[in-house]
């Protein structure tokens, strides 16, 4: 979410769509300096670099290679899914997780990514009551 957010603070036509991608950018940044402040207290060994897999990477790929409104479209779907899926995984953590620490970080994190999807929902409503 990082890297895309980064790209459609540059990319993206619609001026709510920068802003929300800049807050995103902001707000995963820190999750992601949480998660390894809460890793080293635990611990728990992260990965080196933390960043997104290959799935990931080639849905950014593609999204890059759209311009103005069909970019803003395409990320727009992209981040919509990305965040679905982030927050079942936090939603299972949280509940099921085998760290405290972990499991409180998870419920954190996971009140964000729904923050970050009611935002891009209400785009959505918005773009399709002024039709």
């Amino acid at each position: 979410t990082v890297i895309a957010g980064q790209l459609a603070m540059i990319e993206a036509r619609g001026s709510r769509l920068r802003e929300i991608a800049g807050l995103m950018v902001k707000d995963h940044s820190a999750a992601l300096t949480q998660l390894q402040t809460v890793a080293w207290g635990a611990s728990i060994a992260l990965p080196a670099a933390i960043g997104p897999d290959e799935v990931y990477r080639a849905k950014i790929a593609s999204v890059r290679d759209q311009k103005g409104a069909t970019f803003d479209r395409a990320y727009h779907a992209e981040q919509m899914h990305a965040l679905q899926d982030a927050a079942v995984l936090l939603q299972s953590y949280a509940e099921t997780g085998s760290d405290a620490a972990l499991r409180s970080w998870a419920t954190r994190t996971l009140k964000m990514v729904l923050q970050h999807l009611q935002l891009l929902t209400a785009m959505t409503a918005d773009s399709t009551s002024t039709r």
